[in-house]
């Protein structure tokens, strides 16, 4: 039952979420080792790469989103739950 209702969905959106706390992770390191730069501009040019990783998550957060909100209240059979979060997740070739 719990396969059923998360996997259409799930797999794609747990990504998008590892992905986010990378982006958050890559923050951190900016404030707490900057290197020989100052923290400000540290963490300037670390955000850009992070503001993109995050932009980059949106278009699949928002399949994500569509999916639970439409595919999940059907309750399919669960072959049929596996085949659309497999589909989700490989959609364009690139997963999330």
């Amino acid at each position: 039952m719990f396969v059923r209702y998360i996997v259409p969905h799930g797999l794609l959106e747990l990504s998008c979420i590892s992905i986010a706390g990378v982006a958050g992770l890559r923050l951190a390191r900016a404030l707490i080792d900057p290197g020989v730069r100052p923290r400000a501009e540290a963490l300037r040019a670390d955000a850009r790469g992070a503001v993109l990783m995050v932009l980059g998550t949106a278009p699949w957060l928002v399949l994500a989103g569509l999916t639970e909100g439409f595919v999940t209240p059907r309750a399919l059979p669960l072959g049929a739950a596996m085949a659309v979060g497999w589909r989700s997740q490989h959609s364009s070739g690139d997963s999330c």
